[in-house]
């Protein structure tokens, strides 16, 4: 555990945001296990990191509706569901994504087409799991 530890306090450090997708690729596991390691990390790291979460569910107002929250901001954002179905961890960062609350998801966006971008480019010609889908749940009829 210890060098998940330091492997993920060293990607927070260049990039600022680690999310489970990226993270799963990244280290050749099934999104499940990556999820549950940055949740460990999590706790490990309360304090010098933090979490975003999504979750997803029957709004209160009506309609299905996904959000992302804050750790912090996770019993309010639960509160405006009437059911929820879904809540999982999305990413961890460092404490301060960014300043004007109106545009604090805005990098986690732009940080998951940069990294799509990058395991694109190194797919070329060797095997991955982006190109062979295999930590995909659902597979082809053959």
């Amino acid at each position: 555990m210890e060098g998940v530890l330091e492997e993920i306090d060293a990607m927070l450090g260049e990039q600022q945001s680690v999310s489970a997708r990226w993270y799963a690729r990244r280290a050749d596991l099934p999104v499940d296990e990556a999820r549950a390691l940055l949740k460990s990390y999590l706790s490990a790291r309360a304090g010098s990191a933090s979490g975003v979460f999504l979750v997803s569910g029957e709004a209160a107002s009506g309609g299905r509706v996904v959000r992302l929250a804050e750790a912090d901001e996770l019993e309010r954002t639960r509160a405006g569901f009437a059911s929820v179905t879904t809540e999982q961890l999305y990413s961890v960062h460092a404490p301060a994504l960014a300043s004007d609350a109106s545009r604090k998801y805005e990098p986690l966006a732009s940080l998951a087409a940069a990294q799509d971008a990058q395991l694109y480019e190194e797919a070329s010609g060797e095997t991955n799991c982006l190109l062979d889908n295999r930590w995909a749940a659902i597979r082809p009829a053959h």
